[in-house]
């Protein structure tokens, strides 16, 4: 088990009311004993989005991401020092990485090359900077790729597809909106249904209730990474395509909705 800082473990324990918590990358199947239950190890908190430009380096801290990456970044340099500056810009880093351990590590270690905001201003390319040089690590926590292609890999291939499907997505979609984008010939309805629900179950995709409905969406790092895989796949046109008939067919019954009432 990896062993993260024990700011971050404290600042866990009591997160500021501007942070929240956010599923964690996870990957292994579920192999629970009879009468045993699986709980899902929630990530680091972060802040909310849009809420972290009136953070202060005092109320930054915390929220455990931010502790995590603080800590981490003094530990590479020692001249590092975490001020009212910079917390704005370090809360956008650790809400684009999803509040992910080890990237937040991996970034922090790359501040007395870049600096924070130059850091922030890279994250398009997360997958070249965030790079660990030490030889200890397991190969899937030397780089940000390594450890989504080591989640990848264990997926099958209907949880591959899907997956890579759903990055069409910028923001949030419905169930409709997945089956709409992720079915085809070899993934009925009922099987984009199931393999979704892997999905959540291995924190690659995540869940959240809103109202009486459920709406689905992908952490920033996860949908780039997939995206990569729907561009290798040749999908990305055909799912755009079905993602726009998705939206258009949505747009109407929303309209029908309205006349209605």
């Amino acid at each position: 088990m990896r062993r993260h800082s024990s700011a971050a473990k404290e600042s866990h324990g009591g997160s500021h009311e501007k942070c929240k918590h956010r599923n964690n990358l996870r990957s292994q199947p579920n192999r629970e004993l009879p009468g045993e239950q699986a709980y899902r190890l929630p990530s680091l908190d972060v802040p909310v989005r849009h809420a972290h430009q009136d953070l202060t380096a005092s109320d930054a801290g915390r929220c455990a991401a931010i502790a995590l990456f603080v800590e981490r970044a003094q530990a590479v340099d020692k001249r590092f020092a975490f001020g009212d500056e910079h917390a704005p810009v370090v809360a956008d880093i650790c809400r684009r990485l999803g509040g992910i351990p080890l990237a937040i590590e991996l970034a922090a270690a790359r501040v007395h090359i870049l600096g924070p905001r130059e850091l922030c201003e890279r994250l398009d390319e997360r997958f070249r900077v965030l790079t660990a040089s030490s030889r200890d690590a397991l190969p899937r926590q030397q780089t940000l790729r390594a450890l989504i292609d080591w989640s990848y890999d264990l997926l099958g291939e209907r949880e591959r597809a899907l997956f890579r499907r759903l990055s069409i997505f910028a923001g949030d979609f419905t169930l409709e909106g997945a089956i709409c984008v992720g079915s085809d010939a070899h993934l009925d309805q009922l099987g984009v249904f199931d393999v979704l629900a892997s999905l959540v179950d291995k924190s690659l995709i995540l869940a959240q209730p809103v109202g009486d409905a459920v709406r689905y969406r992908l952490l920033e790092s996860t949908r780039l990474y997939a995206r990569e895989q729907l561009d290798a796949a040749g999908e990305r046109d055909a799912c755009a395509s079905r993602r726009l008939r998705y939206l258009r067919a949505s747009k109407r019954v929303s309209l029908a909705t309205t006349r209605v009432r």
